[in-house]
């Protein structure tokens, strides 16, 4: 017992098999261990080491695997396991890894499904405020009278808003509101909608608006701007002058930036090599 409490230390302790022989060597000549339990705590640790390369280089290869069968979602559990038999054929893996593969391929294409299908529960319609589908699958729409299908900004039925060559258009003159139905407004910016563009309630972050996303606050873009526009210069002197000699000019908009004079360009003579 105490052989195997000792080889399991020396396992956990040693990194290499020169330092073990050492450490073995030198309790056998202070006469803690013989011969047969010196070499006995060897052959253990090779043992261990193999074994603990082969799961590192077996794990390495699953996750390969694993990442390879990621890129096989929505296909069938047949090809998936047509694809593991390759492996299995190739040498990459056993039978039994082959198993574990297509088991954790399962389990992740139910999280993704479950996932989706959380996702179209979610869904909102703008034209009904019904939970599970979009606008575009709606049932109790009308496309005749809501504008599907044209610019809100010129009502060409060529191209959509994004891809309006008109953008001098204020508004959105041909666009039917979801809420009062009627013509010339979003339903974003329609007075009977208290909650703008969230249906369940909420508003923007920054400025508190219901009209628009955090992303789309124009106070964000503000501070933005503000960031890019503000520079700090600063003129110094020498290494060895006081601080207060040094001139530090804030702002863009003041145009004191401008006052500091460019450096000049020096010209470079043409050297004149003669023979």
């Amino acid at each position: 017992l105490e052989v195997n409490k000792l080889a399991a230390d020396l396992m956990h302790s040693v990194s290499s098999l020169e330092e073990l022989k050492k450490r073995v060597k030198q309790m056998s000549r202070d006469g803690k261990l013989g011969q047969h339990q010196a070499g006995q705590i060897i052959r253990r640790w090779r043992v261990h080491n193999r074994q603990a390369d082969y799961l590192k280089k077996k794990n390495n290869v699953m996750n390969q695997l694993s990442g390879d069968l990621e890129s096989c979602q929505g296909q069938s559990l047949d090809d998936v396991k047509k694809l593991v038999n390759e492996y299995v054929a190739e040498g990459k893996i056993s039978r039994r890894d082959a198993g574990t593969l297509i088991k954790n391929w399962k389990n992740s294409e139910h999280r993704r499904i479950k996932r989706q299908l959380i996702k179209e529960k979610r869904k909102r319609c703008l034209y009904c405020r019904q939970a599970g589908h979009m606008y575009s699958q709606c049932p109790s729409r009308d496309e005749q009278t809501m504008g599907a299908g044209i610019c809100f900004k010129c009502g060409s039925s060529e191209h959509t808003l994004a891809k309006c060559p008109r953008k001098n258009v204020k508004g959105y003159p041909y666009a039917v509101c979801f809420v009062c139905k009627q013509r010339g407004h979003l339903s974003r910016d329609c007075d009977n909608n208290p909650n703008g563009i969230y249906p369940d309630g909420g508003s923007c972050d920054i400025c508190g608006s219901q009209k628009h996303l955090k992303r789309d606050c124009p106070e964000l873009k503000v501070q933005g701007n503000d960031a890019k526009e503000t520079q700090v210069l600063a003129a110094a002197g020498t290494a060895m002058s006081a601080g207060d000699e040094d001139v530090f000019v804030e702002g863009v908009e003041d145009g004191l930036v401008d006052s500091v004079p460019p450096k000049k360009k020096k010209k470079l003579k043409k050297k004149v090599v003669r023979f």
